[in-house]
């Protein structure tokens, strides 16, 4: 199979080399050419004249938020000494160190047993791994003493455990762990990390789980491109991108994977070239349409609603900013601010004495948006009135279900069933040492007075 070909290199490589080429190539797209760099300091300087709030890294401006902490930052090879003195003296507020508050959220979330934030995707979780870590300039070793004995579970090393899990996976004879199922995703994931080549590779367990279970390894791909191929000979449809046999055919198609067959790719398009139509103008076609009509706005989570969000996301690579012009203008009421209304009824409901809505409801799920501190739609001013209004709302329901599982196993009843939002499902975090709320303490516990609970089928 051919190495696929890095479009973006060979050209920087053409434009050094071979200046005929260069000379064309600038001309026909002098947009390639623009110092982006310049750009996002007078556009930084601009919002900073103006009085603008400083872009946030998680929301709609991140790109030009990630810009000004390299141009800002001394440790950045990107770093730029006159902007950093003008911006400062344009805006302090920008720069005020917002350290101690960070920490104080990290604290309140370890004491209420929450688990521990995201270390590559939040912003909470980056910034803990700052103040623990010794070799960093933010380290502080005060709160890392102070967090390590409030949560813990936060710190537990559990590259061993999951190893000892999948080895004794691969003893009993158990299927591969999925990666898309939600109880195995995590197991699943950390077998790629230890056998595939990166950070995190082992190659003595990976040597010993390939001997024990060598069918988990297996190569799919030959496989899965004849199923492909198949279905493209019988007229079927494209297989959905959000199934196992779509995703690799993604993989197999696009250049830039290193998956990529060439051969495949010129195979499939000849075969089924009806995959590979862009449906995008006829979807805006269709939006259009119904904005005319005055038909609801589409749900995000049919194809026509989540096309929609796609068209109109500045961030994303599908953005059209005429079409978003015009369906704005068609359908304003399909672009209201829903926040505030789910906010008003919230503290309507509070004021009320009414109970606090159910999570899996869309009203239920809004409230714990706003008032949790990882969430990008967190408001910590409707927070303080929330909490203010109705406390009982937000008792500690940790404590109260581990309470309620230990009843439970004291008096020899059954395990509760795995289902969303039951004690079921709170049992299998609480007990499950690869979860972020594992608790040591009360896995003992609970394994002391039901040890038949974890007894697996089949053993």
């Amino acid at each position: 199979m051919k190495k696929p070909v890095d479009l973006g290199q060979a050209l920087n490589n053409y434009l050094q080399t071979d200046p005929i080429f260069a000379e064309e190539v600038k001309k026909l797209a002098p947009h390639w050419f623009v110092d982006t760099v310049a750009e996002n300091k007078k556009e930084l300087l601009g919002m900073a004249k103006r009085g603008e709030q400083r872009p946030k890294e998680d929301g709609e401006n991140h790109k030009i938020a990630r810009s000004l902490g390299r141009y800002t930052n001394d440790n950045n090879k990107m770093y730029d000494p006159v902007f950093d003195a003008e911006i400062r003296r344009l805006v302090p507020s920008w720069f005020v160190d917002t350290a101690a508050e960070n920490k104080k959220l990290l604290i309140e979330m370890a004491r209420r047993g929450e688990p521990r934030p995201n270390k590559h995707k939040e912003k909470l979780g980056i910034l803990l791994q700052n103040y623990i870590s010794k070799n960093v300039r933010g380290y502080d070793p005060v709160f890392d003493i102070e967090i390590r004995k409030l949560a813990p579970q936060w710190f537990i090393n559990t590259a061993v455990d999951k190893k000892k899990e999948l080895l004794e996976m691969a003893k009993s004879g158990e299927s591969r762990p999925s990666t898309r199922n939600t109880l195995s995703r995590r197991i699943g994931l950390a077998l790629c990390h230890y056998t595939n080549k990166g950070s995190t590779y082992d190659v003595v367990f990976d040597e010993k789980i390939r001997k024990l279970v060598p069918h988990w390894f297996v190569d799919t791909a030959a496989e899965n491109k004849k199923l492909l191929i198949e279905m493209a000979r019988k007229g079927e449809p494209r297989p959905n991108g959000r199934t196992k046999l779509g995703m690799v055919f993604q993989t197999y198609k696009n250049k830039n994977s290193r998956c990529y067959d060439q051969a495949f790719d010129e195979e499939i398009r000849k075969l089924a070239p009806q995959w590979f139509v862009n449906t995008a103008v006829d979807k805006k076609k269709e939006l259009l349409e119904m904005a005319r009509k005055g038909e609801p706005r589409p749900n995000s989570k049919t194809k026509i609603g989540n096309a929609l969000l796609s068209y109109m996301d500045k961030t994303g690579s599908c953005y059209d900013p005429v079409f978003d012009n015009e369906i704005r203008k068609l359908a304003p009421h399909w672009f209201i601010d829903t926040a505030a209304e789910n906010k008003k009824l919230l503290l309507e409901m509070a004021m009320n004495g009414e109970s606090r809505p159910i999570y899996a409801t869309q009203i239920g799920g809004a409230l714990w948006r706003y008032v949790k501190i990882n969430s990008k739609c967190y408001d910590e001013e409707f927070k303080k009135q929330i909490y203010g209004l109705a406390p009982l709302w937000f008792i500690d329901t940790v404590s109260e279900n581990k309470k309620s599982l230990l009843k439970m196993a004291e008096k020899g009843e059954q395990r509760p069933k795995l289902r969303s939002l039951t004690l079921g499902s709170c049992l299998v975090q609480y007990t499950c040492k690869t979860s972020g709320s594992y608790d040591p303490v009360f896995d003992k516990e609970i394994r002391k007075l039901a040890l038949h609970w974890f007894v697996k089928k089949g053993r």
